[in-house]
């Protein structure tokens, strides 16, 4: 092979390497923007889950305030007039009970 032949195929691989070298910068480029955006997305998903962590603590206290008030109320239910009056037995066994009398 003569030099001006090995010299032009060196012309070709050097621009094919510069070529290459070119399409690997703009991939590392853009590798880069995706990682700088996914860092934010991750940063912002983190601050997300911080502020519903709170909102869920706070829920957590509410229901803990809820549930303690609960045990402490006492439900009073006075008798009705009609209690006294008459008998809370079925009026079939009342007169099963008047006969056995």
């Amino acid at each position: 092979m003569c030099i001006r032949d090995r010299i032009s195929e060196n012309t070709v691989l050097e621009a094919t390497l510069s070529k290459r070298n070119a399409q690997l910068i703009e991939k590392d480029a853009e590798a880069s923007k995706a990682i700088a955006s996914s860092k934010t997305e991750v940063a912002q998903l983190k601050s997300e889950l911080e502020a519903l962590t709170e909102e869920k603590d706070n829920a957590k206290d509410e229901l803990e305030k809820c549930n303690s008030q609960l045990k402490n109320c006492l439900l009073y239910t006075s008798p009705s007039p009609r209690d006294r009056t008459r008998s809370r037995m079925p009026s079939s066994a009342c007169k099963k009970k008047q006969k056995q009398n």
